[in-house]
């Protein structure tokens, strides 16, 4: 076996990039319009799962005026 070679390495460049901040300004945007994720993932030309957590990640708790609990996603947060 040669020991020049490296079987495992954990330094491999990742496929994709990092979500930006327009981006998440966009999708704030989209879910405030009831777009669905993967009509996001489709228009961001992402994969479902990243805007899932991306989504799941940024969503803030919020208090409506008659003190119910919601919880939304916010870009500035993310």
């Amino acid at each position: 076996m040669n020991q020049d070679t490296q079987t495992h390495c954990n330094s491999v460049a990742r496929k994709g990039k990092h979500i930006t901040f327009s981006e998440r300004q966009q999708i704030e945007r989209w879910l405030r319009e009831k777009k669905s994720i993967t009509q996001i993932a489709l228009l961001l030309d992402r994969n479902r799962v990243t805007i899932y957590r991306e989504v799941k990640r940024g969503s803030v708790m919020q208090l409506k005026h008659d003190l119910t609990v919601h919880y939304a996603y916010c870009a500035q947060f993310a």
